[in-house]
């Protein structure tokens, strides 16, 4: 792991190794160019949530690690995004030290309107599809919000594209 500065901003690039890769800016939310595929950039990025309110990632402790990044906050809570190796997809965990309503908020590119079918939420991007599912139960807020429905010390999201919606689905509910 690469440590960065509090308050340094900094580029990073992680391959999925198949035709992806995320290209971020450390200590920012949308500063890079997301994760982008043949098709293009499908998420620009994301943020992290506890109890309502946004970590701030510019006043984090982040570390850029060779398959995504990682940051820690000073309420506690750290966020850590990864992306997955020989998939088009990428995982998107927070932590918080005491159980808490915890959220991911992802930042789609030319998104069609989301919908939610249980444990499964799905889209249109970009020219692809893309699926969210999650480790434990959710609902999806506008905005859109990943928010788990009981307190919870951790929480982790699945991202997944596809050429299809039901190809996105089943990849995100295999890996969450």
């Amino acid at each position: 792991a690469i440590t960065v500065a509090p308050g340094r901003q900094a580029p990073f690039v992680a391959g999925d190794n198949l035709d992806g890769y995320f290209g971020g800016m450390t200590q920012s939310v949308g500063k890079g160019e997301g994760y982008v595929t043949r098709a293009g950039t499908l998420l620009l990025d994301y943020s992290s949530i506890v109890d309502g309110i946004a970590n701030d990632r510019a006043h984090s402790a982040e570390q850029v690690l060779p398959y995504g990044r990682r940051a820690r906050f000073a309420n506690g809570a750290t966020e850590e995004m990864a992306l997955l190796s020989k998939q088009r997809a990428l995982a998107i965990s927070v932590a918080n030290p005491r159980p808490a309503s915890l959220a991911v908020a992802p930042m789609l590119v030319k998104a069609g309107a989301l919908r939610q079918d249980g444990d499964v939420v799905t889209g249109a991007v970009g020219g692809m599809f893309v699926a969210f599912a999650a480790d434990q139960p959710f609902t999806l807020d506008a905005g859109p919000v990943l928010r788990s429905t009981q307190p919870a010390r951790s929480f982790t999201v699945v991202a997944a594209f596809g050429a299809s919606e039901a190809e996105a689905a089943q990849s995100a509910r295999r890996l969450a």
